[in-house]
């Protein structure tokens, strides 16, 4: 009898015809919670709007704020920059670490490689110089239950793999629990056990998380987990490496700042250029890119080391310049924290912004995942294949979606969707709006 009614419920839906968006989001925004919703056109003209000016926590969306921000103080082409210094007599080594959240174990690779290459093979003490950030791992308002999941990976100077191990279980004909962890570190330990149902959980033990994983895995599991001490991993990084490369070190030494004395610029590694990191935090939701983000705009607009104030300061500063600071309060880089709100006008003023600014607008577009294609997109909204684009927002009770449509007239349009405290999964809702803003506007 449920089964039945569900069904036909089903049908009296479908088979409903919507003449305006109106009717769309009173048929099928849900009926609890707090829903949010604006469509504006291409001159920026509100062509319809549901609670836009109510506050909702945008969860990931708010990486659409910071990289506006970044893009505006430091613009595309802004590159992390991670020297590595000889003292005077020759015998130490100063590497600065610049908090560039895309460095990997390959770069390193790169940059030992160099000082091998110059003639070094031995060295008295090998500093790692914490200068780039703070000590403040995690933004506030973190559900910190979760810290061993990867996506709450600290924000350090020293990031190296995203500060995360990837975790790859295969249980397939001839690789039976075959595990494999990368980068190997001793800060990380797995266990198997048996068990009827497949459960898989963690505990933090110190400086090293432990995951446990139970029951039938099925053909493969892959996930990540968070390094809590990440100057303790970097270093053990760069030790192994040093050690693959025949360089002797007498000492690795983590130290804040760089005394003052005259130093030879051995080697200058240079990241890929920001729109490059952006678009891999854009599309792929990359947390710990957008609290270095954050802290590096503290950092280069107002001096010292990078800190949450300062890159928060940055951000309310564009938010001034660009007329929309009475529309958000951010908290973070990422959006992990609750404490983070906009509201929808926000979010969609804010496209149109960038929508607006021909320096960045080709860059700006290409960062956000395009429908059933990439990113975040990529498994979704398979029927609007190729018909928007648009940055994703999800935490507990929490999905937002804000971005650019073309509808089948030619017209392209800004929509922002934001849905807090909604029991089960709301997508269906989302897919109802964009489809009628698609396929009638």
């Amino acid at each position: 009898m449920i089964r039945l009614l569900l069904m036909l419920s089903l049908l009296y839906y479908e088979s409903k015809t919507f003449t305006s968006l109106r009717d769309v989001v009173d048929c099928y925004r849900p009926k609890r919670g707090l829903t949010g919703l604006i469509v504006l056109d291409r001159k920026g003209r509100e062509v319809y709007s549901y609670n836009a000016d109510s506050y909702f926590v945008p969860a990931s969306l708010n990486k659409v704020l910071i990289t506006s921000a970044f893009m505006h103080f430091l613009g595309p082409s802004y590159t992390f920059k991670t020297p590595i210094l000889r003292n005077e007599n020759g015998k130490n080594l100063y590497l600065l670490a610049s908090g560039d959240p895309s460095l990997k174990v390959k770069d390193l690779y790169e940059i030992l490689s160099f000082v091998k290459n110059s003639g070094l093979r031995e060295v008295d003490t090998f500093y790692l110089v914490d200068w780039a950030y703070d000590s403040v791992r995690y933004g506030a308002g973190w559900q910190f239950n979760n810290v061993a999941k990867g996506y709450m990976a600290p924000v350090s100077s020293f990031i190296l793999e995203n500060n995360v191990v990837k975790i790859t279980v295969l249980n397939l004909p001839g690789m039976e629990n075959r595990v494999t962890i990368f980068p190997g570190t001793v800060f990380f330990k797995i266990y198997r056990r048996g068990g009827k149902s497949y459960r898989i959980y963690d505990m933090v033990n110190g400086d090293t998380v432990i995951t446990i994983i139970e029951g039938d895995i099925g053909k493969q599991v892959f996930t990540t987990r968070s390094i809590i001490s990440p100057e303790k991993y970097f270093k053990e990084q760069i030790d192994s490496l040093l050690r693959i490369l025949s360089i002797k070190v007498k000492t690795i030494s983590v130290i804040q700042d760089i005394p003052v004395q005259r130093y030879d610029t051995l080697y200058v590694y240079d990241s890929k250029p920001s729109y490059v990191l952006l678009s891999d935090f854009m599309k792929y939701s990359l947390n710990i890119y957008g609290e270095a983000f954050l802290k590096t705009l503290g950092r280069e607009l107002y001096g010292g080391k990078g800190t949450y104030e300062k890159g928060l300061a940055a951000v309310d500063s564009f938010l001034k310049v660009v007329g929309l600071y009475d529309h958000f309060k951010p908290a973070d880089g990422s959006g992990l924290s609750r404490y983070n709100l906009a509201t929808p006008r926000g979010f969609a003023e804010l496209l149109y912004y960038n929508y607006r600014d021909f320096r960045y607008f080709p860059e700006f577009a290409s960062l956000l995942s395009i429908s059933g294609t990439d990113g975040t997109l990529a498994s979704n909204y398979k029927n609007l294949k190729g018909v928007f684009r648009g940055k994703t927002g999800t935490l507990a009770g929490v999905m937002t979606l804000g971005g650019y449509i073309r509808a089948k007239s030619g017209e392209d349009y800004i929509y922002v969707i934001m849905l807090n405290n909604t029991p089960g999964s709301p997508k269906y809702f989302l897919e109802r709006v964009l489809e009628f803003v698609h396929e009638n506007m």
